[in-house]
C-alpha cells in the first residue's frame, strides 16, 4: 500500500512555513541590513524546512496516531502564528536579532498566555515534523532550532529589561511563560 500519510504532513507543514515566510516578507520590520543572527535564523530555517520535508516523503508510513499528532500540531502552530499576527497587525514587531529595542509591550490575544507566541508557532512546526513522522533524525534539528529561538527571545528579553518598558516588562514576565503557559 503506498504511503498516503505523508500527504497530509507535506500540507499543513507548507503551510506553516509559507505563513512564516510571509511573515518575514510582510509582518516582521526590519531596521537596515540583515543582522547575522537574522541571517542564520533563515538559513538554519531553510535548511530545517528541507530536512523535515525530505524526512516526511522518504521515512517509513507514520502510525494514524504519529500523523493526527503532527496534524494537530501544525494546525495549533498555523492558529498560534496568525492569532499574534492579528494581535500586532497595527503595530508590526521588529524581525529577530533586531538591534532596535521594542517600542511597546503587546499582552493582549495569546500574549496572555506565552511572551512569544511567533517563536512558540515555530517550535511547533518542528515538533510537528518529529512526532509525526517518530523519526529521530529530527531530534538535532528539533534541538538546533530551540536554541536559535531561546536566544533570539533571551536577547529580547534582555532588551525589554534594560530599557525604559522594563517594569512593566518584569510584570509582565512574572506572569505569563515564555515559551509555555503558566498554569496556576
Amino acid at each position: 500500500m503506498p504511503a498516503v500519510y505523508p500527504v497530509f504532513l507535506i500540507i499543513p507543514m507548507a503551510m506553516c512555513l509559507g505563513s512564516f515566510a510571509w511573515g518575514m516578507r510582510r509582518f516582521f520590520v526590519r531596521h537596515g541590513p540583515m543582522s547575522l543572527g537574522l541571517k542564520a535564523t533563515t538559513i538554519a530555517g531553510l535548511i530545517s524546512a528541507l530536512l523535515h520535508g525530505t524526512v516526511i516523503v522518504t521515512s517509513p508510513q507514520p502510525t494514524i496516531a504519529e500523523c493526527s499528532t503532527g496534524i494537530a500540531l501544525y494546525s495549533v502552530s498555523l492558529l498560534l502564528f496568525w492569532w499574534a499576527e492579528a494581535t500586532n497587525r497595527g503595530r508590526p514587531l521588529a524581525a529577530c536579532f533586531t538591534p532596535v529595542g521594542p517600542t511597546h509591550i503587546t499582552m493582549s490575544g495569546p500574549y496572555r498566555l506565552v511572551r512569544h507566541p511567533f517563536y512558540c508557532a515555530y517550535l511547533l512546526t518542528w515538533l510537528a515534523g518529529l512526532v509525526g513522522t517518530g523519526s529521530l533524525w529530527l531530534l538535532p534539528n528539533m534541538a538546533a532550532m530551540s536554541a536559535i529561538y531561546g536566544i533570539a527571545a533571551l536577547k529580547e528579553e534582555k532588551q525589554f529589561s534594560s530599557g525604559p518598558l522594563a517594569v512593566q516588562y518584569r510584570e509582565y514576565r512574572s506572569r505569563t511563560g515564555m515559551f509555555f503557559p503558566i498554569f496556576r
